[in-house]
């Protein structure tokens, strides 16, 4: 099969109008039998397909890094055991990974043990994980016999603060 050619009546139409460097590039290309293509002419077309190769996975990597794997390295430095997947279901959850990842720290670092669901939970209950990590911190260290459940419970309302004054009193 033949490559169609414009006729002359087409090329005097073509001949006055500007053509952008994308459309010239294109304009290039003749097709040979069906879907056979000759190379382009235009090494600006080369140039740009390689660039979008290589800078888009670049680009997203780069998203990645600073979305989910921030939060997992500095959890991950601290003796946490925190997974991408998860920081990335946190996200989508819109649960605030940063709070989440600093109770996390602070328990561990104080040899408390929290399930970061338990924390989540919290957090889209409203209660400060700060609060409530430290609260259970204290609660632990005096041996009170309460569940994370429950002192969420207390903090929402507003009785956190009587039970740490009345389990300090009693050690």
């Amino acid at each position: 099969m033949r490559a169609h050619r414009r006729g002359p009546k087409t090329q005097r139409m073509l001949r006055g109008v500007a053509k952008p460097r994308v459309l010239r590039a294109f304009a290039s290309l003749r097709f040979v039998s069906g879907s056979r293509a000759r190379p382009m002419n235009d090494p600006n077309i080369l140039i740009l397909v390689m660039l979008l190769v290589f800078l888009v996975p670049i680009g997203v990597a780069a998203v990645l890094a600073l979305w989910a794997l921030r939060p997992w390295l500095r959890a991950t430095m601290a003796g946490t055991q925190l997974t991408v997947f998860e920081i990335i279901g946190m996200r989508l959850r819109r649960v605030d990974v940063d709070a989440v990842v600093a109770a996390l720290v602070m328990a561990r670092q104080s040899g408390v043990e929290i399930h970061q669901v338990d924390l989540q939970r919290a957090y889209l209950a409203g209660v400060d994980l700060e609060t409530i990590t430290l609260a259970w911190i204290a609660a632990e260290r005096m041996k009170m016999d309460i569940t994370f459940d429950q002192l969420v419970a207390m903090y929402q309302e507003k009785r956190l603060g009587e039970l740490l004054d009345e389990g300090g009193g009693k050690s």
